[in-house]
């Protein structure tokens, strides 16, 4: 059986922290009435510009633009939920990206009505929270490979 070196105390103080302002964004960014878009056309535009340049106009479609940032979006929420979810739970830390997203769609279905709910962005935070936990989780394998080559105790 795996022994799961105990979090250090300022890991979870950060993790806890970095986890509150990105609730935060994740509130002001999916649960406003206005899509990014209509908040910000300027960014939005440089944005779009800079990847169409890169990668092509086929690229820079909002469509695209808008599964890329939800992926993104998600892997730090997958990552700070296995920093902050016990670690013997850690599959726990799975759940979290797919619920937050399905609770922020099924509002913007219900309570907003310039918003449209679309469940490939859950698919995206999925994948996306996926992709932070699994990244969080070989980071913790090959650190505690690391600092006990020894295997575990």
């Amino acid at each position: 059986m795996t022994r799961w070196a105990p979090r250090r105390r300022t890991t979870s103080v950060v993790a806890l922290t970095l986890t509150g302002l990105l609730l935060a964004f994740l509130a002001w960014l999916l649960l406003s009435p206005q899509r990014l878009e209509e908040r910000l056309p300027d960014g939005v535009t440089a944005v779009r510009r800079w990847i169409s340049s890169q990668f092509g106009p086929q690229f820079a479609t909002i469509d695209w633009m808008d599964g890329i940032a939800n992926t993104a979006v998600f892997v730090a929420v997958g990552i700070l939920a296995y920093l902050v979810i016990p670690r013997r739970a850690w599959w726990l830390a799975l759940l979290v990206s797919p619920a937050l997203s399905a609770l922020a769609e099924l509002v913007q279905a219900v309570a907003l009505p310039g918003r449209v709910s679309d469940p490939r962005d859950v698919l995206a935070a999925t994948v996306g929270g996926a992709i932070g936990v699994g990244l969080s989780a070989l980071c913790t394998a090959l650190t505690a490979r690391r600092l006990h080559p020894e295997g575990p105790a």
